[in-house]
């Protein structure tokens, strides 16, 4: 056996995987730290080098050449890429400092062509066809919702990364989670990970407002994530704590104060996270690392199902179709829980909520039950961002630089974006207790990805996040049916296996 350097830079990094990987399983991060009962967080001391720098080779010189990204991103509060200057707070000034330092490391220029829209739409994906079709390479490395990008993927539009020497996707940048779901037999076409700050920003978080449980007298719930036991069921018992009748004309409306509140229906993709959380499995992967259906059990599911619902819908709790409801009751201290994404707290309606001073704290998403389910659970919403290389650069003599720059963007952006979000935007701006720094410790190392969530565009399953909402919003336990309704999903894994058994062959 003939060890290149890609061999030797695989085992090493299988070395460094297996220890972090030792009594875990499942498409999920592995903990960097051990969050014990105790609820002290410890680090233990490396054995092997640190896994968080690329192994590029020494004094890459691109001789000034213009690398160029496209990014559609869905709103102005997610842009991670285009930071013309030097001045803003610490998540903008990262992103300034990130491109600086990569073009002085590679001697390049950074192009972002990024936009916002709805990435909803189809123009990404024709755009992209487009480009392809005619033979270019305008943008070097494509970016979008990831749902967008996994169907575009399973259309033969990327490269496969792995057959690239300089990206390692074993690095501590890119995420275990998503590789898992991502790659395909011995090939893998999107990368995501701790690099992008779309990996923090639509992780889904429950929030608490401290005011409210410091007034009723009410722990926070820190311990109780702590010793394992932060479930629905916990989460629905806290809810009911709080509930008062403030007009006192004896009816739940907007008007009182609640546990718990919530955005539902068809378009809420807050509700997105529980499905996830709850441990509630669709698609897997079988021996050879092609899809399989490994849908959880009717019963399993609908338990799953009951216990969210138990959450939603008690006399602690309000939800609404309405998502400025929901705003408006949490930001304006009538609601003590709720569940958002991340980069809701880097909006107005939220930021103002940390300037009225009523202070909160961040948790995982509950369990389904703390007794039949040993982990957290945390999801991160589709509209996190794949990274992919067109085809076309597969015959162009920019190939091997792009790929040398996409490691280097990576390898720096998680060390210069992630500590400027995550420990100072979050922890020190936001939640500035520690046990909420411990919290986010937890939520950082068990994202699990479900194929079924990220491959929504190609139509993969009608079993997943999005087709829950209605469910939610019923208050109705309609899982059964649903599942009935699975009868199609082996032949689209077929043809989807298939699709990417045709990609893998060599060409003629």
């Amino acid at each position: 056996m003939i060890l290149t350097r890609r061999t030797v830079c695989i085992l090493l990094t299988a070395l460094i995987l297996l220890g972090m990987l030792a009594g875990c399983g499942g498409n999920k991060e592995t903990a960097s730290q051990s969050i014990p009962a105790t609820g002290e967080v410890t680090t233990q001391p490396p054995e092997l080098p640190p896994n968080d720098t690329d192994d590029l080779p020494e004094g890459l010189d691109f001789g000034g050449k213009t690398i160029t990204l496209y990014a559609y991103v869905q709103s102005e509060t997610v842009r991670e890429f285009l930071q013309e200057t030097d001045v803003g707070s610490e998540v903008p000034y990262a992103v300034y400092a990130r491109n600086r330092k990569v073009e002085s490391r590679l001697n390049c220029n950074i192009t972002a062509y990024e936009r916002v829209g709805d990435t909803n739409t189809t123009f990404v994906s024709d755009e992209i066809t487009n480009m392809i079709a005619s033979g270019l390479t305008t943008y070097q490395i494509i970016t979008t919702a990831g749902y967008r990008m996994c169907g575009m993927a399973n259309n033969g539009m990327f490269l496969d990364l792995l057959k690239l020497e300089y990206i390692n996707t074993g690095k501590d940048y890119y995420s275990e989670g998503y590789n898992k779901a991502l790659s395909i037999g011995d090939s893998q076409y999107l990368v995501t990970g701790k690099f992008s700050l779309s990996y923090y920003r639509y992780m889904i978080a429950m929030l608490f407002n401290k005011t409210l449980f410091n007034d009723g007298g009410v722990d926070y719930p820190y311990q109780t994530v702590l010793e394992g036991n932060w479930d629905f069921e916990e989460a629905a018992r806290l809810s009911k704590l709080f509930y008062k009748d403030i007009n006192g004309d004896g009816i739940f409306d907007v008007s009182d104060t609640y546990g718990y509140v919530m955005w539902v229906g068809s378009g809420s993709s807050l509700t997105d996270g529980y499905m996830a959380s709850a441990g509630l499995r669709v698609i897997g992967k079988d021996g050879e690392n092609y899809f399989k259906a490994d849908i959880s059990s009717a019963a399993n599911f609908s338990k799953g199902v009951d216990n969210i619902l138990s959450m939603m819908y008690n006399e602690g709790s309000y939800t609404s179709p309405n998502y400025f409801d929901v705003i408006k009751k949490f930001s304006g201290g009538t609601a003590a829980l709720t569940s958002f994404r991340m980069f809701h707290l880097e909006e107005t309606a939220m930021g103002n909520f940390g300037a009225t001073g009523l202070g909160y704290g961040i948790l995982p998403l509950p369990k389904s039950d703390a007794d039949g389910q040993a982990e957290y659970y945390s999801y991160i919403q589709d509209q996190c961002l794949l990274f992919g290389l067109p085809k076309t650069l597969g015959s162009s003599p920019m190939l091997v630089q792009v790929s040398q720059f996409l490691e280097a963007y990576a390898s720096e952006s998680y060390r210069t974006l992630k500590p400027a979000y995550y420990e100072k935007a979050l922890t020190a701006r936001y939640a500035t207790d520690t046990q909420s720094q411990k919290m986010l410790a937890i939520m950082d190392s068990t994202t699990f990805v479900d194929p079924a969530n990220v491959y929504i565009g190609a139509g993969f399953s009608k079993l997943n996040s999005p087709s829950l909402r209605d469910l939610y919003a019923s208050g109705t336990n309609t899982v059964s049916s649903m599942l009935e309704k699975q009868s199609g999903l082996t032949e689209q894994i077929i043809q989807m296996n298939e699709n990417y058994r045709k990609m893998a062959q060599p060409s003629a």
